[in-house]
This record gives C-alpha cells, structure tokens and sequence, in this order.
C-alpha cells in the first residue's frame, strides 16, 4: 500500500505490503473502466478503502466511480473504458473518478496534468449545468466534465484534450482536437476553440486569456503515439 504525503497529492510512500490481490472481495461490482498502460510510480485507492492507504496500480486493474490515483515522479497511467474514453495521467498528478456512467462522466484533477481523448459527447451538455446532465444525453452521446480548483471543463465534441492544474491551483485548458468549455462563476462560459489554450492564474482571480496553443511538448507525443497505437481518430466521430 502507499500513503499520500502532502495535500496537493505529489508524494507516495509505500507504508504497507498491499496488492490489487488483496482487496478481490471488495472490488466494485460495475466494471466501467480498466488501466491499461502503467509505468513508474502510480497509487490507486478506491472509495471504500481507507484514506491513508495507497495500492498499486497494476495492468487491467479495474476504476469505478469514486476511485483515486496518484502518480509519482516517474509516474504515468492510461484508463480506457468504454464509449470510447481514454485517460492518460502524468507524473505528480492526483485525479479522481467522481462519477462514470454512459450517460455522464466527471472527474476531478486536483493537480498535474491528465489528458483526455473521447470518440463521443453529447454537446448539448455544459460545464454550467454540471449538476444536472443533459435530458439529450444517454444513447445520443456522454457528457464528460472535469472539475478543478479553478474551473470546470465541459468537453464538446469528441477530441484530444489536455489540462494542466498547477501548485497555485491555476488552470490551462488545451484543445488539440475538438472544443471545450471552462466555466467559473465569476467569468461565466469560455468556449475554447481546437488548436487553443485557456489560461487562469489561481483559484482567487479572474484573469484569464484564451491563446494559440503551444507546440507540443514530449507528454503530447506519447498521447499522441499512444493514441495511433490504439486506433484514436476522433475525426470520424464528431457530432454534427
């Protein structure tokens, strides 16, 4: 097992001799996704785990809604479910699973750096009604949102995506492919547009730009291997 050092979730220690073995008879019962690529240091906790306990995170190791993970610095991990989602964690980052379902999908990264590639959405649903999903999804598409310190994120159309969390709790939001929508209170709703990055500098401003997207760096080549490797073209599955 791994405990968590630190409230930003950068630090693991390994505290225990624990394995995915360990907890068979308390796995969750709905399957809604499985890891399929990890490497370095990962820690995994489900919701019915204790809280200061971390396992590693193993090949086909089974995520379900409430699920947590937690990477080192050499740490990466990529979860595929079904409908078409892919999640690709980088290192020092900490995400959870809030909730997943065909019909709604929302998790919260709390820092570092994960990266989202979708073959279908329902763009009818919006950061702005997070609480409710959309009555147009279910069969028609997913809604999927991520939340941060600073914003939320509501992906629009099938794409590639990436968002980055930094120590101060600021966000960038970058669309590869598709579009998205970052939402705050304060700022209302930000369309960000393929081949553009949304920018907020903390969880106590509002000052933010929407600016041409960088190149990209060595984390956007592996998804971007990663993601031929296993068949990604969200081309031919935008909702029109």
């Amino acid at each position: 097992a791994w405990l968590l050092l630190g409230s930003a979730g950068n630090s693991l220690q390994k505290v225990t001799a624990g394995s995915w073995q360990d907890r068979d008879n308390d796995q969750p019962s709905l399957e809604v996704g499985r890891v399929s690529l990890v490497a370095g240091q990962v820690g995994h906790r489900h919701s019915n785990d204790s809280p200061d306990e971390w396992f590693d995170a193993t090949i086909n190791l089974v995520i379900a809604e409430g699920d947590q993970i937690c990477t080192g610095e050499d740490g990466r991990i990529e979860i595929q479910t079904d409908h078409g989602r892919t999640v690709r964690i980088s290192r020092n980052s900490y995400l959870q699973f809030v909730s997943l379902s065909p019909a709604s999908s929302r998790v919260s990264l709390m820092s570092g750096t994960a990266s989202f590639q979708l073959v279908s959405v329902d763009s009818a649903g919006s950061a702005r009604n997070k609480a409710e999903p959309s009555a147009e999804s279910g069969s028609e598409g997913l809604v999927f949102e991520v939340n941060t310190p600073a914003v939320a994120i509501t992906f629009r159309q099938p794409g590639n995506y990436r968002i980055n969390v930094n120590d101060d709790g600021g966000a960038e939001v970058i669309v590869r492919e598709g579009k998205a929508e970052v939402y705050r209170k304060e700022i209302g709703n930000i369309i960000v547009q393929e081949g553009s990055r949304f920018v907020i500098d903390g969880i106590d401003t509002t000052r933010f730009a929407v600016q041409h997207a960088e190149e990209a760096d060595e984390w956007d080549r592996w998804n971007g291997r990663r993601g031929m490797e296993t068949g990604f073209r969200a081309e031919e599955n935008v909702r029109r």
